[in-house]
C-alpha cells in the first residue's frame, strides 16, 4: 500500500521531481508520435510550464 504524503505537486522539490521522472517518458512518446525530437521537446516543456503556471 502507498504511504500517503503531505506534500503537493506543487512544492518546487516535489515539482521537480515530478518533471524529471517523467520529462524523457513523455518526450520519448510524443517523439513517436510526431517522428520531430524538437517538437516533442518543447510540448513536454510546455506542458510543465502550464501546468506550473496554472497552480500560481
Amino acid at each position: 500500500m502507498k504511504e500517503e504524503s503531505n506534500l503537493s505537486l506543487y512544492e518546487e522539490s516535489v515539482f521537480g521531481k515530478v518533471n524529471s521522472d517523467n520529462y524523457e517518458p513523455l518526450r520519448n512518446f510524443i517523439y513517436y508520435k510526431t517522428g520531430d525530437l524538437d517538437k516533442a521537446e518543447d510540448i513536454v516543456q510546455d506542458a510543465f510550464i502550464k501546468i506550473w503556471n496554472n497552480y500560481k
